[in-house]
């Protein structure tokens, strides 16, 4: 066996392990957090898969004016005795809100556990397949890291998706976006695959992707113009016929929607379908600020993961010219964003899910990129903006009080080692030195994700805000 086969079969080995504790971090208090009812986007999507497995009819719940609701108490998964909304569900059909696609996922989970009425179809049971989807994603990621750039990026950024605690909650969820994210990345890695090999299956097989995402949310016209723009940009031959073709065959996968609508019921499709165009924009012109600053699942969740990984993605952006394997991420980000910031009404947690691979890719990619300068701030500023912005949820200034003088000697100890390699003391391994320390800051923030993971329960949930 040569060398390079047994790196291949490390990798592999070590890839598959971190799917594994990602899905071990998901499946920890799934159930219950976040807490049932917290988003009744969770129970529709599954009532709809159920109703059109078991009725053949879309039925769902939803506040939109166009239905005429059915108003009834369903206690499912105890939500009025769990969760303090005293309303009943007002049942819709046929309910057009969103595509169908994804509602089949934990529609026929819950069908093939024996589920057959709304009330049965637990939290536990329809979260069920969401923990092996957002397993799933963590291979995607490495997989784009490592078929971008390299095995270590990929890692890297397979690493923080699977442990950071934000990803991990909001992974759990019966959320359309969570499949939608799996379909971005399996359609960026079909377009770069054809990129490299130039075998036109690669290519059919990412626009058939991009077509397939709308039909789980609209929003997943994203995937359709993030397909259309790398082509313009990185295609010197053909590139009028490819963009023509990406533009077509989206579409027209697109169009099973509106058929979808008019099987059952034109009218008030189309009734709905503008119902949710004319929803107004809570955040306003702050909305990408509100967007890199407010990180949230359910409730708000500060996360400073995601504040660096938007700091990374406006420093690769810098790099474009040097290095055009950053398009495959600033493309999809920025792609994503334009669709989010014309569809978002308000800025719920779901609505950035697509964000996450290719930001923190961007996060894997500038951390390679210091790694190689030999650069310890970053390794620093990582350090303090991840894991001490995690680590404030469960050491808050009045009890960090308690332990000041060790937080002192902790800052005062970090600087001195970030410093040591720049006082050019003869023969001091400059090089070793800092790549050892940006390790040790990288496996620190790690380890405080693995913790903060460990200490989410129903009680702690209660008191994040």
């Amino acid at each position: 066996m040569n060398k390079l086969s047994l790196k291949k079969i490390i990798f592999i080995i070590f890839s598959l392990l971190v799917c594994f504790f990602g899905l071990f971090l998901r499946s920890k208090n799934y159930a219950a957090v976040p807490i049932s009812g917290e988003s009744r986007d969770e129970i529709s999507f599954s009532w709809l898969g159920l109703s059109l497995i078991e009725t053949g009819r879309p039925i769902a719940t939803s506040g939109l004016n166009p239905y005429s609701h059915n108003w009834k108490y369903i206690n499912n998964s105890d939500i009025f005795h769990n969760f303090a909304n005293p309303n009943p569900f007002p049942i819709d059909s046929p309910w057009f809100d969103h595509p169908p696609l994804f509602s089949l996922i934990p529609g026929v989970y819950a069908h093939l556990k024996g589920v057959d009425k709304f009330a049965d179809a637990s939290i536990s049971i329809v979260r069920r397949p969401m923990l092996f989807i957002g397993a799933f994603n963590i291979l995607l990621i490495i997989i784009l890291g490592t078929i971008i750039f390299n095995h270590k990026i990929g890692l890297i950024a397979g690493l923080i998706y699977a442990t950071d605690p934000l990803i991990v909650i909001s992974s759990r969820m019966v959320q359309a976006e969570n499949f939608l994210t799996t379909i971005f990345l399996l359609a960026i890695i079909s377009y770069y695959v054809y990129r490299r090999s130039k075998k036109y299956f690669y290519f059919w097989l990412a626009v058939s992707l991009s077509g397939l995402a709308t039909l789980i949310k609209l929003s997943g016209i994203s995937v359709g113009i993030s397909l259309l723009v790398l082509n313009l940009i990185l295609e010197s031959k053909d590139k009028i016929k490819k963009s023509l073709a990406i533009i077509l065959g989206t579409g027209f996968i697109t169009l099973l929607f509106p058929l979808y609508g008019a099987f059952y019921n034109w009218p008030l499709f189309k009734d709905v379908f503008f119902s949710n165009s004319s929803r107004y924009f809570r955040d306003g012109l702050a909305g990408f600020y509100s967007l890199i600053t407010q990180s949230n699942i359910t409730r708000t969740f500060v996360d400073g993961w995601v504040l660096l990984a938007w700091i990374c993605i406006f420093f690769i952006s810098s790099r474009l010219s040097k290095a055009k394997k950053l398009w495959f991420l600033i493309i999809p980000t920025f792609s994503y964003l334009f669709i989010y910031l014309i569809f978002g009404s308000e800025g719920y947690g779901w609505y950035k899910f697509p964000f996450y691979p290719f930001i923190f890719l961007a996060i894997a990619w500038v951390f390679n990129y210091f790694l190689k300068k030999n650069n310890l701030f970053f390794g620093l500023f990582s350090l303090f903006l991840s894991g001490g912005v995690l680590l404030n949820k469960f050491l808050p200034p009045e009890k960090l009080k308690d332990f000041i003088w060790t937080f002192r000697f902790g800052c005062f100890f970090i600087f001195a080692l970030i410093l040591l390699p720049y006082l050019k003391i003869p023969n001091f391994p400059q090089k070793k030195y800092s790549r050892f320390l940006l390790w040790f800051f990288f496996a620190l923030c790690l380890l405080i994700n693995i913790w903060v993971n460990l200490q989410i329960n129903i009680d702690a949930w209660y008191k994040i805000r």
